[in-house]
């Protein structure tokens, strides 16, 4: 993770990111649509950063 990304990051995103970083990443790279659906819903995001932090939620609400 780029300084410049981290600084983009909440707290919560960061610690979602550093967690799941590697699945996160692999999963964001079959998912070729989610990047350009991010982009369509004006998100700044990763793809990566984006389901890290959606699987962090879903454990928390477990």
């Amino acid at each position: 993770m780029g300084l410049a990304m981290d600084e983009m990051l909440t707290p919560y995103q960061r610690l979602s990111y550093q967690a799941f970083y590697n699945i996160a990443r692999r999963s964001a790279e079959r998912n070729y649509k989610l990047r350009e659906q991010l982009e369509k819903g004006r998100m700044p995001m990763l793809a990566e950063v984006y389901i890290a932090t959606m699987w962090m939620s879903t454990l928390m609400t477990i």
